[in-house]
């Protein structure tokens, strides 16, 4: 069975580490638009409590990657905005800001992080058009949430971080969680 590092490393050549970085966006569940004080899904932090802070984003990739090049001596990233919504803004300032970051040639992927949107909205939308697997990967519960969406099935079937998850559309191939934990938040 493959593993989520071993893809990575084939794909780019080396190992790639994952930046917490924050968008600046709030959540409909703590500005009043759909309630007050969050959702079960986030920590008072907006589960960004990883993330390297509100400076603007040149600043935050670069502190960011200083506190991975304490351990490593990392030259491509995941950009992974993690806390609240990073999708609830505005569009023109979030494309502003996403194309920034991509602008920097160690970055080889842009990932937004935002737990409600992908528990509702984004299940059944991958469901309703035919998607055959969903995985949610949940640092702040360490926990991995695999949908078989081909079976037709919008329940979950939940790894912990200590797992090896099979992908059960891809044949001998899987994540082993304890492998990547210390990337994951």
């Amino acid at each position: 069975m493959r593993r989520l590092s071993e893809v990575l490393r084939e794909t780019y050549g080396e190992k790639v580490y994952k930046l917490s970085l924050s968008s600046g966006c709030t959540c409909p569940n703590r500005d009043g638009t759909l309630g007050f004080g969050g959702c079960t899904f986030c920590s008072e932090g907006g589960s960004g409590d990883f993330a390297a802070g509100l400076a603007p984003i040149d600043e935050q990739l670069e502190e960011a990657k200083a506190r991975i090049r304490k351990k490593t001596d990392a030259k491509r990233f995941i950009a992974y905005f993690q806390s609240y919504t990073n999708t609830y803004g505005d569009l023109d300032r979030l494309e502003a800001l996403y194309t920034e970051t991509l602008r920097h040639d160690e970055i080889e992927i842009l990932s937004l992080g935002n737990p409600g949107h992908d528990f509702v909205r984004k299940l059944n939308l991958y469901a309703d058009a035919g998607v055959r697997e969903y995985w949610i990967v949940d640092p702040m519960s360490e926990k991995v949430y695999v949908f078989p969406l081909e079976k037709h099935s919008t329940r979950a079937v939940e790894y912990s971080f200590q797992d090896t998850v099979p992908a059960g559309i891809c044949q001998d191939f899987g994540i082993d969680f304890s492998e990547i934990e210390p990337l994951l938040g």
